[in-house]
This record gives C-alpha cells, structure tokens and sequence, in this order.
C-alpha cells in the first residue's frame, strides 16, 4: 500500500505542476495555439516543453519530479531535436555527458547534420 500511496502523491504533484504549466503557456502565449498538458505523461511533458523551447521549465519540472540525469538527458536530447533547436543541442553536446556521446551522434545522424564515413 505504501508504494501505491506514493505513486497517488507523485501523480497529483505532477497533475499540479502540468495545471501550472498550462496557465504560464497560455498567458505568456508558448506557441502558437493553446497549450494542453494536463494529464499527459511526463516524459511527454517535458519533451513538450524542450520542443516549445522552454527548457528552463522543463529543467525545473525534472527537479519537482526527481528524473534522474540519465534519464533526463536522453529525454533532452529528444526532445531539443524534435524542435530542432540545434544549437542547443550542439551546446548540451559540449557537457560533460552522463551518458557518453553515442546518443547524440546517433541523433545528429539521424538529422542528417553530418554524413556517415
């Protein structure tokens, strides 16, 4: 029960924090339409949030929720590439990386930013 009471209190933290988010993205206009967040994952929370260019409320959301850095930083990557904000990218790339750099190669790749020999 101790486990089940935890995931409550965690996803009513999250539930709050994706309500906030929502009324910031909509009086601040993020994007071009209305932003709807409440109620979706939060991996998917914070790629929405690195894609809208937002990544200070994003790094602020993976400290209320306790993402690890391994895991936030592939959620990052993901996400700072999904909005091509490469510069970003190219700039997280540069820290010193808890994951190594195949993961970043591997999106740089994909993007066609440079070509396999």
């Amino acid at each position: 029960m101790q486990f089940m009471s935890q995931a409550c209190v965690e996803e009513m933290d999250l539930l709050a924090a994706q309500l906030s988010l929502e009324e910031k993205a909509n009086s601040k206009s993020w994007g071009r339409s209305s932003q709807r967040f409440l109620g979706l994952p939060l991996v998917t929370t914070l790629v929405k949030l690195l894609e809208l260019g937002e990544v200070r409320e994003a790094d602020e959301l993976r400290m209320r929720m306790k993402v690890t850095d391994k895991r936030y930083w592939r959620i990052k990557i993901r996400g700072l590439a999904n909005a091509g904000n490469f510069e970003e990218l190219n700039a997280f790339a540069i820290v010193t990386s808890p994951i190594g750099y195949e993961v970043f190669v591997e999106t740089f790749l994909c993007l066609g930013l440079f070509e396999k020999e």
